[in-house]
């Protein structure tokens, strides 16, 4: 339901899309974002905050090439991301203004500064 509703938004120039969790549980998986990501052309504004299970280094690099609009991206509390993704993202959407990464624990300080 979600993938097929964001797909019908897409036409429409979906700008903001929350996945955010609020109960612990991710609200999509890793093949859902990927499955998503051509969806996103228009986005530019993806609130994954808490989806830990989703935020690959695979499910970045997807979102990240469909989306160069993108302006702002919350990946709060998301373990599973890496630098690598991180420096993808920062590469593939040239108006990122703004990265959230509160307690994305897996991250070094080397890795923030690589996006800063």
């Amino acid at each position: 339901p979600l993938l097929a509703l964001a797909r019908r938004e897409a036409g429409r120039r979906l700008a903001y899309l929350g996945l955010s969790s609020r109960n612990g549980h991710s609200a999509i998986s890793e093949e859902g974002l990927v499955s998503l990501a051509p969806a996103c052309a228009s986005l530019t504004h993806l609130n994954l905050a808490s989806c830990s299970a989703a935020v690959t280094d695979r499910a970045l690099s997807a979102v990240s090439a469909h989306a160069p609009r993108l302006r702002v991206l919350d990946l709060s509390r998301c373990d599973e991301c890496t630098a690598e993704g991180l420096i993808e993202v920062c590469r593939r959407c040239p108006l990122l203004e703004r990265l959230h990464l509160e307690g994305c624990d897996a991250l070094t300080p080397a890795a923030g500064a690589a996006v800063a």
